[in-house]
């Protein structure tokens, strides 16, 4: 997933809010989770820790998510948030697979 970065996404320090970055990370680890569920699954976002590296106030927020492992109900996930070449925040998630049925 991507965003292009505008004034829009500031806080009134004038750079994107780290909400920005939480939010892509959270939305490409449910995709990366997602993919794994089987018909009658979903999954849920339990926990995230963000650690936020740099500031960003223009340019195109990319994540790459991924997951590291995934239990019958339980899976824990990363992903990383680049501008251009710079790592600007890392994630780590819980997610608890859901039982449809």
């Amino acid at each position: 997933g991507e965003i292009v970065i505008n004034e829009n996404h500031f806080h009134p320090g004038m750079i994107a809010h780290g909400g920005v970055a939480y939010s892509l990370a959270d939305s490409t680890m449910a995709m990366a989770m997602l993919s794994t569920c089987k018909a009658g699954e979903n999954a849920s976002t339990v926990e995230c820790k963000m650690s936020y590296l740099a500031p960003v106030t223009e340019g195109v927020m990319k994540a790459e998510s991924w997951v590291v492992m995934r239990g019958k109900r339980i899976a824990f996930l990363e992903s990383r948030i680049m501008e251009g070449e710079r790592l600007i925040a890392t994630a780590t998630a819980t997610f608890a697979v859901v039982d449809l049925k």
